[in-house]
């Protein structure tokens, strides 16, 4: 996504939230989960199984961190996260 093309009204301002993901049963790599057809041999769906995202602008991890007093916050559109700074930025 070309942040130069971002429409500021599709964002939404949300709390991050976990996704699905497909864990590798053999090595533990993890894929987020859109709907994509998987072997079940050699994949588990896990419900909320994606732990984080990243900034398209800084990268600044984004995540529902347990031990921590806030919630992370973003702009999300269409399976995409800017964090707040970044996107007051763009506007």
């Amino acid at each position: 996504m070309d942040l130069n093309e971002i429409k500021i009204d599709d964002w939404e301002f949300i709390k991050w939230f976990a996704r699905p993901a497909l864990v590798e049963k053999n090595r533990g790599n993890v894929s987020l989960y859109i709907g994509q057809s998987y072997d079940s041999n050699y994949f588990d769906l896990v419900s909320e199984g994606w732990s984080h995202d990243h900034c398209l602008s800084c990268f600044k991890r984004l995540s529902d961190y347990k031990d921590k007093e806030t919630d992370e916050y973003g702009y999300f559109y269409q399976g995409e996260w800017i964090c707040e700074s970044c996107f007051i930025k763009i506007k």
